[in-house]
């Protein structure tokens, strides 16, 4: 079933490119580049979106999901077993939360550490928003709105 409604977002998604007239007055194959192209804008938006309900379909932290807007962090290094994320660092713990910004900005603070500590911030389509701070005491504690 969650495969299905992630296909229903997808097709909806790709509508409004429909829309434009490339649809409707165009070759098969310039529909066919349409369909092409909204597929390919739309399936990682999809994708994030199973991930979020995946990771964090819980009201208390779990050791692999924690309640949007919150923080959870992995309690051990990765193994070659791991599969949450693709290609993790072995040697790296990591902290991952989904946050919603619907009701106003969030303020994140990254702590002061004497090792390397940084938190990136990623869009729908997994490109890089910020990165906040490298970690380190010369750093000091930093904020992110």
């Amino acid at each position: 079933m969650g495969h299905f409604k992630g296909l229903c977002w997808l097709l909806l998604l790709s509508v409004p490119l429909f829309s434009l007239g490339a649809w409707g007055n165009g070759s098969t194959q310039n529909r066919l580049d349409t369909l092409s192209e909204g597929y390919i804008f739309s399936f990682p938006l999809v994708t994030m979106s199973v991930t979020m309900k995946n990771a964090t379909n819980t009201v208390e932290e779990t050791t692999k999901k924690a309640p949007i807007n919150r923080l959870h962090h992995a309690e051990r290094l990765a193994s070659a077993a791991f599969r949450e994320v693709v290609t993790p660092n072995v040697d790296t713990l990591y902290s991952q939360a989904f946050i919603d910004l619907k009701d106003g900005p969030l303020v994140f603070v990254k702590p002061s550490s004497d090792r390397y500590c940084s938190a990136q911030f990623l869009d729908g389509w997994t490109n890089s928003v910020a990165i906040a701070g490298s970690g380190g005491t010369e750093d000091g504690e930093s904020e992110q709105v």
